[in-house]
């Protein structure tokens, strides 16, 4: 049985709500597209393209759909040659060179496998993409939703995914593509209409039909869709769904939002069956994936249909190479694409505790070493860390978190005194990993 956690904010389905934007009108400063970066290349999933936008006071009066007021949308593709599970893509948002925390709160479906409340915090800006497996050569996209509006810079990546021979129970025996497109038509009056089959043995009980819009830069400005309820063994299932509505103007966002018509489009299917009868923690709901389904893009194709493999692959090796920019998103003077030095600290930390850390980064120091050494420059002053009034769900949290048998480093910590010993990441970027470990207790001052 495969263990993961489902997370869902309102009770919908992944793709139950339809985002839609055109052209920003420059008058509309709230509506502007904020600047993004792929934070760090992952060599196996490729981010293709990515665009943002954060669209406050747009969704007024569908709060019964709405998960989100803004929007990071995407293309990823598996230039590997397995088949990958449980893809995760994760990002930031920042507003005035400001990093904005408790965001995600309001994501629909993250499909995790053996999550671990230890690992971080499951209301994080994270979502599986619309297919959770990719076979070799194959693409999706994803929609993010921060969960706020009015950011204006972000910073994604391929935060995991999971191969079939590494974790037992993962295998298209559960994850594969047994979904088939049979009819698929977006007619002039802007209706997409088509049939899906199950060909699989399996039960789905939730089943989805989604259209992925494209503008004229190839750029993703909608992902929308319907729900098709449950789906028996070789049963077939009809939907409908309103795309655009010709003829109708667009004077404002929400005009677009509804009615404009795409440049090209790329029709999916997917679907799981899930035991959610157990709550594993407290933060949101978690079960047992039973069974799941996706299908090619209509009619039968892997790759979107601007992406062209070989040249994806000749820019993937170009970027796989650049080290993470944690600078992008800091401030206006460092908006570029290539790595730049830190920015001056307000920490003055000791040059050999720097030392220290590096050691502990590539395992030279043991975790007891290097938290018992953290423990004292804090209780010391010698590293200023300042806290603010938590909240109701930060102390939750925390509890949650204290109540696990084990307490141990996050990877991603290690990471970041990595880069700080290198001068990839600031002194002050640093810092708040400290006072994550600080927080839940790993550390304790």
């Amino acid at each position: 049985m495969l263990k993961i956690l489902l997370f869902s904010v309102l009770a919908v389905a992944m793709i139950g709500v339809l985002f839609s934007i055109g052209e920003i009108n420059p008058a509309d400063a709230q509506y502007s597209k904020p600047q993004g970066q792929v934070y760090q290349y992952d060599e196996n999933i490729y981010i293709v393209k990515h665009n943002g936008y954060h669209l406050q006071g747009l969704l007024d009066g569908w709060d019964e759909f709405a998960m989100s007021e803004s929007v990071i949308y995407g293309d990823i593709i598996n230039l590997s040659d397995d088949t990958l599970y449980y893809i995760i893509v994760r990002g930031n948002v920042y507003k005035d060179a400001e990093l904005w925390k408790m965001t995600g709160y309001e994501q629909h479906l993250t499909f995790r496998h053996d999550y671990d409340i230890l690992d971080g915090r499951p209301t994080e800006l994270a979502i599986s993409p619309y297919r959770v497996s990719l076979y070799p050569g194959e693409s999706t996209p994803f929609a993010m939703f921060p969960g706020q509006s009015g950011f204006d810079c972000y910073e994604i990546w391929i935060e995991s995914y999971k191969y079939e021979d590494i974790d037992t129970g993962i295998s298209d025996d559960v994850m594969r593509s047994d979904f088939e497109i049979t009819h698929a038509e977006l007619n002039d009056r802007g209706t997409l209409k088509g049939t899906i089959h199950n060909v699989s043995p399996n039960l789905l009980k939730n089943s989805f039909a989604i259209i992925t819009e494209y503008d004229k830069d190839d750029q993703i400005f909608a992902i929308k869709g319907v729900s098709l309820g449950s789906l028996s063994p070789d049963k077939k299932k009809n939907f409908s769904l309103q795309v655009f509505t010709p003829g109708m103007p667009t004077l404002n966002l929400l005009d677009k939002w509804v009615h404009q018509k795409p440049r090209n489009y790329e029709i999916q299917a997917w679907g799981y069956t899930a035991d959610k009868s157990q709550m594993k923690t407290t933060m949101g709901y978690a079960g047992d994936i039973i069974h799941m389904a996706e299908s090619p893009y209509y009619p039968d194709k892997r790759l979107a249909y601007y992406m062209d493999i070989d040249e994806i692959r000749k820019q993937a090796e170009i970027d796989v190479q650049k080290k993470p920019n944690r600078n992008f998103c800091l401030n206006e003077e460092t908006q570029t694409t290539t790595p730049v030095q830190s920015v001056p600290s307000k920490q003055n930390i000791p040059k050999w505790i720097k030392n220290n850390i590096e050691w502990w980064s590539i395992g030279q120091i043991d975790d007891l070493a290097f938290l018992t050494g953290i423990q004292f420059l804090v209780n010391e002053k010698i590293i200023v860390i300042e806290f603010t009034e938590k909240s109701e769900e930060d102390l939750r949290y925390e509890s949650a978190v204290s109540s696990g048998e084990s307490k141990q480093v996050p990877e991603w910590v290690r990471n970041n005194a990595e880069w700080w010993a290198d001068g990839t990441i600031t002194d002050d970027t640093f810092i708040s990993s400290l006072k994550f470990l600080i927080e839940q207790g790993i550390i304790r001052t």
